[in-house]
């Protein structure tokens, strides 16, 4: 008998284990629903009064799970074909054959991790894809509502023109590069227009050119670089599960997220301070708010009143007057908490 375990967490499938002990089958299965669920399975088991350790604990509790929510741990049972269900294997079957069955299983294991793997190349390949497209469809934004004294648009027009040399003849039609013939026009009319003197500016509390969001006035580590994590922290289980959470929370008409906007992202970005990509650097900033906010004592706590949502609770040990959404919502809302506090003192 073979026994296979595998988790999806929002989406996402990890590689499928596989067991020839029934027994250390659903000891994997009690230790998946611990690790992927650490909040809501010890609150199933407490209010359900079942032992966390058990079996039946973990499979009842993954039978509260909606198919459609992308959540799902599976446990099968797989019985090769020539074996009856009441049957064991014959103790006088000869080395030769035990080999053969060993192979047999081994190829079928190493075929189910191919399978998982190509998957989730698919599923990376197919995100890849998304934020090229969304970088395209930004760039052509700015080609048809920017403004060529504007840096940022400016920078994002020479980066998208292709300008062909002069007196080369080439199959494909030449780009026209219209960011530098908008700037020759504008000096042109600048040069030509007459001088005034120098009043001062009406405005001389005007505000700069970047505006920081409310967000990022507050944000952990301000001015400093951001660069990607290391591959061990991204290959987790959980950093894969906080970044599905981030990109479903990106939308909107400036399909941006909600704390960490485009304008901060591309202000880091001409400062020298990142070269991630903004969903990437979305997911740092986030993880740097979760680790401030469990440094000095904060934590969530699950809504049972409504699924899938979180209140945060204070080192005073003091809730949220309401509960959000996500729980990386929840860590971003108790950082701000944690940060107006600080500003109160």
């Amino acid at each position: 008998m073979l026994y296979v375990v595998q988790v999806v967490s929002s989406g996402v499938a990890a590689p499928p284990r596989l067991f020839l002990d029934e027994t250390r089958a659903q000891e994997a299965f009690v230790q998946s629903a611990r690790e992927y669920w650490p909040l809501t399975y010890p609150q199933y088991c407490e209010q359900n009064e079942l032992c966390p350790e058990s079996f039946a604990a973990a499979e009842a509790f993954a039978r509260t799970f909606d198919a459609g929510g992308g959540n799902l741990v599976h446990f099968w049972r797989i019985v090769p074909e020539d074996m009856e269900q009441d049957k064991a294997y014959p103790l006088s079957m000869n080395p030769a054959q035990f080999q053969q069955r060993r192979q047999q299983v081994v190829q079928a294991a190493q075929a189910m991790e191919q399978d998982s793997r190509s998957a989730l190349g698919e599923l990376q390949g197919l995100l890849q894809k998304i934020a090229g497209l969304t970088t395209g469809v930004e760039q052509l934004d700015a080609m048809l509502t920017g403004s060529p004294k504007d840096p940022v648009a400016a920078q994002e027009y020479r980066a998208a023109k292709v300008e062909e040399p002069a007196g080369k003849l080439s199959s494909e039609p030449a780009v026209l590069n219209t960011a530098k013939l908008a700037e020759k026009a504008l000096q042109e009319e600048e040069s030509a227009a007459p001088s005034l003197p120098d009043m001062g500016s009406p405005f001389p509390n005007a505000a700069p050119a970047w505006i920081p969001s409310a967000f990022a006035a507050k944000e952990p580590a301000p001015s400093q670089p951001v660069e990607a994590p290391p591959v061990e922290k991204t290959e987790t289980p959980e950093w894969g599960k906080m970044v599905m959470e981030i990109s479903g929370q990106i939308g909107g008409m400036r399909n941006e997220h909600k704390y960490f906007t485009k304008q901060d992202w591309r202000h880091d970005i001409y400062s020298n301070l990142t070269s991630l990509e903004y969903l990437d650097w979305v997911a740092v900033k986030v993880d740097q708010c979760i680790t401030e906010a469990k440094q000095v004592g904060y934590s969530l706590e699950r809504d049972l009143n409504e699924f899938g949502r979180f209140f945060f609770q204070t080192p005073a040990g003091q809730q949220s007057a309401k509960s959000y959404g996500s729980e990386t919502t929840a860590w971003c809302e108790a950082f701000l908490h944690n940060r107006s506090e600080d500003e109160e003192k």
